[in-house]
């Protein structure tokens, strides 16, 4: 039976609910203006700060003002106050250069250096079609001088500063074998050569040094030459590659188009946690076995890349944990020309099953091999045998276990 209820209670109950309503919307309502206004007021306390040291300096500073070195250092701190790495300010300059290279062009002498084991600079790549190689610098080459200065008195990080910050010309004095050489090189714009290969023993070699908008098409080559030669397995190189603009990841995801099969590739997670597929494969694959190699210094796209390979079955992982950049960064532009890289979202891909600690650094078929300080830092230098993670890397594809003791949690054979 149903009960009836007196119609004044009604109202009056009506009435109650209507005016917690009415209390409850405005104490919301409240509460929001008063953070937008202290929020407000901070920006106004910031500007007003900020325009008071401005003031100050004009006034009471002695020496002359270079206002757009002045105006760069603020932005530049501005960001850096945010303590995210990853974040930037770039100037005109800086901004024109990055997005120079992103479209896959350099400019400079054309080397990539590291360390030596005596201090001086070591060459670990001449790029193909650059100033350096026009001039006949070699990979393995010791640069002992930086325009007549030697690198140990001027420093390492300095003598490599002096050689990139060079409006026009670089002299270089090397070390080659037993012989002194001089180079005067010209720095230029050339296309960038990310992506480099070779025949290892039936295994296809690709090492892809970055990625950028030419590196699809530089692979895409590379991997059609070695199968054209025979190969039936790959190994590719990541170790020491980096990048975390979302430019990059839609430049990895692409050669991931070539490799896997029809699935998710990366999946961009915004700051408020929601979810949106950004990059998928097709039905189009390989089905030849890989090999991955990676460091510390793999980053960004290149670990985005390592794992969504591995958690489609497809790869083991050899080397040491990777660095662990699993964000990603836009760039927005400023009025003047200049611009700011800011990290927006992070990403993920299919089950991250390689991935432990935000680095990849587990999975049944990673496996850790590490090399000594002296392959380390020769490793660009070193013969296949002479490095124990491409010789675990050729033992894995030719017979599916390793010659050495290797770390692995699970022994088998990737799919």
């Amino acid at each position: 039976m149903n009960k009836k209820i007196p119609l004044g209670i009604a109202i009056s109950v009506a009435a109650l609910v209507a005016a917690i309503a009415v209390t409850v919307t405005y104490t919301f309502a409240m509460r929001k203006f008063e953070e937008r206004m202290s929020s407000v007021t901070d920006r106004q306390f910031t500007y007003a700060i900020l325009t008071e040291i401005e003031s100050k300096v004009r006034q009471k500073y002695g020496g002359k003002i270079d206002y757009d070195v002045m105006l760069d250092k603020m932005a530049d701190g501005l960001i850096e106050g945010l303590g995210d790495e990853a974040c930037e300010y770039l100037s005109v300059e800086e901004y024109e250069m990055e997005m120079n290279e992103l479209a896959g062009y350099d400019f400079g002498i054309g080397i990539d250096v590291s360390r030596a084991s005596d201090g001086n600079i070591l060459v670990n790549r001449v790029q193909s079609g650059s100033p350096a190689a026009t001039a006949g610098m070699l990979k393995g080459d010791v640069i002992t001088y930086v325009n007549g200065v030697t690198v140990l008195s001027t420093g390492y990080d300095k003598a490599v500063s002096n050689i990139s910050s060079a409006k026009t010309d670089v002299s270089l004095k090397v070390v080659r074998g037993d012989n002194a050489i001089s180079f005067n090189v010209s720095k230029a714009t050339f296309t960038n050569v990310s992506v480099e290969y070779s025949n290892i023993s039936g295994v296809g070699y690709i090492s892809i040094f970055e990625f950028n908008d030419k590196t699809d098409d530089q692979f895409n080559s590379a991997y059609s030459s070695l199968k054209s030669a025979g190969v039936t397995s790959l190994m590719i190189d990541l170790r020491g590659t980096a990048g975390g603009s979302m430019e990059q990841y839609e430049y990895a995801c692409s050669i991931l188009d070539t490799l896997l099969p029809q699935g998710n590739l990366m999946t961009f997670i915004e700051s408020d946690g929601s979810e949106k597929v950004l990059y998928t494969s097709d039905s189009k694959s390989t089905d030849m076995k890989m090999v991955i190699l990676v460091n510390g210094e793999t980053a960004g796209a290149a670990e985005l890349f390592t794992s969504a390979i591995y958690d489609y079955g497809k790869c083991y992982i050899v080397g040491t944990a990777t660095h662990g950049q699993m964000t990603v960064q836009e760039y927005f532009g400023i009025s003047d020309g200049s611009a700011i890289k800011l990290t927006t979202g992070n990403w993920k891909t299919d089950t991250c099953s390689s991935i432990e600690g935000g680095k990849i650094s587990s999975g049944g078929y990673f496996y850790n091999v590490p090399l000594s300080t002296y392959q380390e830092t020769n490793r660009h230098i070193l013969t296949p045998q002479e490095d124990p993670q491409i010789s675990t890397a050729l033992d894995l594809l030719s017979t599916g276990e390793t010659s050495d003791e290797t770390t692995t949690t699970q022994a088998g054979a990737a799919q």
